[in-house]
């Protein structure tokens, strides 16, 4: 375990570095956090679904919504407070939060199956990874979609040790999560069938079919139809 912490603390290390730079800027032309979710006077609506808004209504609720409320109120007593640049640093900050979240889920998703060392090294491979490293300081929907695909990946997994309905709604769930934030998200499903093959090889795979797949099924279309923040734009749409 000692290895896998100091993966997280190298990763926030090589991922804070730099965070400040363009300290009022966005560095992405495909970022989602900070889109428009009030399009034409709707909530929580974006103009289109070309992206799934998933990421943009996180961040609204965790950043953007509190630091905008935190602004009113100082002007309301006379202080002129530009909160972007404050805001923008916290969003990143939810990156790397991110980043971290995906060394620690990759070091779980190995340690299942092997020992300390192989878990490891997986873990502090994650965390020197380039690629994630450099999607750290963006606030595209690149990370969180590859936080909440090892997510499901590892519920799903959870299917050899727990083969009940409830693991199969929360694969489902957390699938379907990882597709509203991007919709290649949806390929993570493809674990579900497989580790209920090789959780039922001892019998007929087929045995267990209908009552796995509407629970996959459900938890799926929950997570990627009505994540919380969507119920608002569902009672909106309503009246």
């Amino acid at each position: 375990m000692r290895l896998a912490k100091a993966a997280l603390v190298l990763a926030a290390a090589l991922s804070v570095y730099g965070m400040w730079w363009g300290w009022g800027e966005s560095w992405n032309p495909d970022e989602m956090a900070f889109r428009d979710v009030f399009y034409e006077g709707h909530f929580l609506e974006p103009a289109d679904y070309k992206k799934p808004p998933f990421h943009t209504y996180t961040n609204f609720v965790l950043s953007f919504g509190p630091f905008k409320l935190a602004q009113r109120i100082a002007r309301s007593v006379g202080f002129d407070w530009d909160v972007y640049p404050v805001m923008l640093l916290w969003s990143r900050t939810l990156q790397i939060a991110l980043f971290l979240g995906i060394v620690f889920v990759s070091y779980r998703i190995v340690r299942r199956f092997s020992d300390e060392m192989a878990a490891a090294t997986v873990a502090l491979l994650t965390a020197t990874s380039a690629g994630l490293v450099l999607q750290a300081h963006f606030l595209t929907a690149d990370m969180p979609v590859v936080f909440w695909m090892l997510v499901a990946f590892y519920v799903s997994q959870s299917i050899l040790f727990d083969g009940r309905l409830r693991t199969y709604l929360w694969a489902g769930l957390w699938v379907g999560v990882a597709t509203a934030t991007k919709y290649n998200g949806l390929a993570v499903g493809l674990a579900l069938p497989i580790f209920h093959v090789c959780a039922n090889r001892d019998r007929s795979a087929a045995e267990g079919i209908p009552r796995s797949a509407s629970g996959a099924t459900r938890g799926g279309a929950a997570g990627a139809r009505l994540p919380p923040w969507r119920l608002c734009l569902w009672r909106a749409r309503s009246v």
